[in-house]
């Protein structure tokens, strides 16, 4: 699995996760990488944060979490991957991984 960052002027971190990911797995990734990313992208104070609604992601503890440390937020509603940028990001990425020719 891989959790990433955009915003209107780049991209932030990129983490790659291994292990299976349950709510305290999904804060730690937070923890070391949305302030970083935020703070690389100059919005530290300004960011607003918008995640889909994987139940990892609407824990309370999650939420919490949250509440401190992103309490700009942008509610998602479920089933619905068009308004979530990052969906749009990856489908963008796919297409052109798919597109290249790689010598063998």
């Amino acid at each position: 699995m891989v959790w990433g960052c955009v915003a209107h002027n780049g991209v932030g971190n990129l983490a790659f996760i291994d292990n299976k990911m349950n709510a305290l797995a999904y804060i730690d990734v937070l923890r070391h990488n949305l302030i970083d990313s935020a703070t690389k992208l100059s919005m530290e104070k300004t960011f607003i944060f918008q995640q889909d609604n994987d139940p990892n992601h609407t824990t309370i503890v999650t939420m919490t979490w949250l509440l401190y440390h992103a309490p700009r937020r942008l509610e998602t509603p479920s089933q619905s991957p068009d308004l979530n940028p990052i969906e749009n990001l990856w489908m963008y990425l796919d297409t052109a991984v798919r597109e290249k020719k790689y010598n063998k």
